[in-house]
This record gives structure tokens, sequence and C-alpha cells, in this order.
């Protein structure tokens, strides 16, 4: 395998570890964001006990902490010249994903005070940086 093809297969494990750091992620945090956002529709964050909270905020954090690290990598990715203008699309939305997954932690305020409209706006911005992401995953796939 010559260094081009190398490049092309590193770059390629790179992608896949941060969809699958990524998809790990959201499936252990999905619990968590389920009950609250169910709790915040119904106006019921206070019946949501203290353990529990807490257990969401750390949960949330924990997450955005691997999110963040999965960024550090992808940044550091040395794609192969084809895919430099996709690999800067996608690393911009994942570093925006990372900046909503934040926000909805800063949302979660002590005392079980929820700050909705940073919440919904988190919700938002990951929203749309996933589906960049996904744009961006699937030309660099192609």
């Amino acid at each position: 395998m010559n260094k081009t093809q190398q490049r092309a297969v590193n770059y390629a494990n790179e992608i896949n570890s941060m969809i699958s750091i990524t998809q790990d992620n959201q499936d252990k945090m999905d619990p968590y964001y389920e009950k609250l956002k169910t709790a915040i529709a119904d106006n019921k964050v206070a019946d949501i006990s203290a353990a529990d909270y807490k257990k969401t905020q750390t949960e949330f954090q924990t997450g955005t902490d691997h999110y963040k690290k999965a960024l550090i990598n992808l940044k550091n990715a040395k794609a192969p010249a084809r895919l430099i203008g996709n690999h800067h699309i996608l690393s911009s939305a994942y570093q925006q994903f990372v900046d909503g997954c934040q926000m909805m932690c800063d949302s979660l305020g002590d005392d079980k005070k929820v700050n909705v409209e940073m919440f919904h706006d988190a919700e938002k911005a990951q929203d749309e940086a996933t589906d960049r992401m996904s744009r961006a995953i699937q030309k660099i796939m192609a």
C-alpha cells in the first residue's frame, strides 16, 4: 500500500472512530435526554429526583467531553487531498455539534433550574450540526 492509500485508510478509520464514539455517547445519553425533555415539555422538572437530575448533568457533561476528544482527533486527522474541503465542512459541523452539546449541559443549572430557551437552542444547534455532519460524511464516503 502506498502512502496515499495508507493516508486514505487512516482517515477512513478516524471518521469511523468519530462516528462510533458519537453513536455510543448518544445511546448512553438518550434515556437521560428523553426523560428530561419530557419533564421540560410537561413542566415537571421539579418532579425529577435531585439524584436523577445530578446524574443527567454528569452524563451529559461526560458525553460532551468524549465528543470534545473526538473533535480534537477529527481536526488532527490527515485527510487525503481530494477530501480536504469536505473534511473542513465535517470538522466545522462537528464543532457546532459539540458546542450545542455544551450549551445543553450549560442549560442545566443547579437545583433543577433548567434554562429552557437555552436547552431548545442547544437542541436546534445539535440537529442542524447533525444534518451538516451527515451530508459531509456522505460526500467523504462516496
